[in-house]
């Protein structure tokens, strides 16, 4: 990876700015349909709007999702790609935190035990988007790009008191880089330049699903446990494109050469959760799982863990190398290869995390995460990847709500803070990327509602410049709309 990759690197603009105006343009559509809903009675009718929302989402989702730039990293180019953050905004702005966290107002992507915590007859419908700018510097370049994408879709609600549920698509990994390289020792008389591009990456469509095994034990704190399961559908391609211009006085030649890994396969994770209140034995008789209430005055703790086994997806890779030559005025072009591979397995890695945090009630609450993962020896298409590397991150975050039921809207919006590091999965030679960065971001509920909208904004920095890699420092910017509305209520008439 030479300095000039980031002098030559290219970025359109023209798409990004249809995905932006796209984006706009869907927030402003999904406010209308939030205003009509809070001119309606809660009611089956507010159920008929949201699925009208879920599904107009699902299509735009799918729709334009390989339109989106969902990065510009180089390092896009290594292993399965850019590993995706998909958590909700209330999670991002707390630095990431997800393992120990429990709420009934947002979907929880990092723990599945956490969907036991929803409201009765409550339904949730979670939509994020994210924009991102991140500058890249060598010792002797630098170039920013940026990249907009609708994050993740999700709905999740109660099936019966004691068992919660979850179904919703995100993004695992992305690729997106283009590049291009001068070689300036063929002489002046001849031209050697070779472009390098990448798009796709890996998609989840997940169902999850949380129970409470000991529910029936009301006076016991057993009651409070949750175990949850992850089941998954991760699919998508990794494309890769590489053009040779070469290019003398008397002839020129182009050589194409392509390559796209189609990858698929179901994946499952587990997770737990176990929460309790942290008062007198009068106090805890207070609280129960069964209603989900959180009394003001309660210190409620939950410890969380969450495992997934080294897992396979089914790959498979087609190339075609092609030739075009144009000699003394005369073109012909000729295909070299063009092949479809057998098919060969991508590994992904062991994963362990644990997480805790601390609530009083509706006032504050703090969380921490940590998480690894074990990338070194897995295969890549067949082979051992050398530039696979263990990986763990930790993550602290805070949220505070200066008066929960005040009349002034300040006072009721949620602000949060968070800090996360992180070692990266990817490494060259004897140096492994790091990530760092600090995140905070607001709460805003809407007034009479539910609903809220949550923003989220980080800053931070992965790689170095040592060893002629690169340094990306980055800041990034989400906004979730969480849909809350109560279903199952019967109209009644006097």
């Amino acid at each position: 990876m030479t300095n000039n990759l980031i002098r030559k690197c290219v970025k359109t603009g023209d798409s990004f700015r249809a995905v932006i105006d796209l984006n706009i343009s869907y927030i402003q559509f999904l406010t209308n349909r939030i205003m009509r809903l809070k001119a309606k009675p809660q009611n089956l009718g507010g159920k008929s709007n949201l699925l009208l929302i879920f599904f107009g989402v699902l299509s735009l989702f799918c729709g334009n999702l390989n339109a989106q730039n969902n990065t510009s990293s180089l390092y896009s180019r290594y292993g399965i790609g850019e590993l995706t953050e998909s958590v909700g905004s209330q999670n991002f702005a707390m630095g990431g935190t997800s393992i120990g966290l429990r709420t009934p107002a947002h979907i929880n992507f990092g723990n599945p035990a956490s969907h036991t915590t929803y409201s009765p007859r409550s339904f949730i419908f979670d939509v994020g988007f994210k924009y991102r700018q991140t500058t890249m510097e060598s010792t002797d370049a630098m170039r920013t790009t940026h990249d907009a994408n609708i994050s993740y879709l999700a709905m999740a609600f109660p099936v019966t008191s004691w068992w919660g549920t979850s179904i919703g698509m995100r993004p695992i990994s992305s690729v997106g880089y283009n590049l291009t390289v001068e070689d300036e020792t063929v002489g002046s008389e001849h031209t050697l330049i070779s472009n390098y591009e990448g798009s796709g990456g890996i998609r989840e469509v997940y169902w999850a699903n949380a129970i409470r095994p000991f529910a029936a034990l009301k006076s016991s704190s057993l009651s409070n446990l949750s175990i949850g399961a992850n089941l998954s559908y991760m699919y998508g391609s990794l494309d890769s494109k590489t053009t040779t211009t070469y290019r003398s006085m008397f002839s020129s030649s182009l050589l194409i050469d392509e390559n796209r890994l189609v990858i698929d396969g179901f994946t499952y994770s587990l997770g737990a959760q176990f929460s309790d209140t942290i008062c007198k034995s009068e106090c805890r008789k207070k609280y129960t799982a069964k209603n989900n209430k959180i009394y003001t005055n309660d210190f409620i703790y939950t410890v969380g863990l969450t495992f997934s086994n080294k897992q396979k997806l089914d790959a498979f890779s087609s190339r075609s190398f092609v030739n075009h030559l144009n000699v003394n005025g005369y073109a012909y072009s000729q295909v070299i290869d063009s092949t479809e591979s057998e098919p060969a397995d991508i590994e992904l890695p062991k994963s362990l995390g644990i997480g805790f945090s601390l609530r009083n009630g509706n006032k504050w609450a703090v969380a921490a995460d940590y998480r690894q993962e074990n990338w070194e020896g897995l295969a890549f298409f067949g082979d051992e990847l050398q530039e696979y590397a263990n990986s763990s991150r930790m993550s602290v975050g805070a949220e505070i709500t200066p008066r929960w039921n005040s009349y002034r809207y300040w006072q009721v919006i949620r602000y949060r803070v968070g800090a996360y590091m992180s070692n990266y999965y990817l490494k060259f030679g004897d140096e492994q990327l790091k990530d760092l960065g600090v995140s905070i971001g607001f709460g805003l509920p809407l007034p009479n509602s539910r609903t809220s909208f949550n923003l989220g904004f980080n800053f931070g920095f992965r790689g170095t410049t040592n060893n002629d890699l690169m340094k990306e420092t980055y800041g990034a910017f989400t906004l979730n709309i969480s849909f809350h509305q109560s279903w199952f209520y019967q109209r009644k008439f006097n």
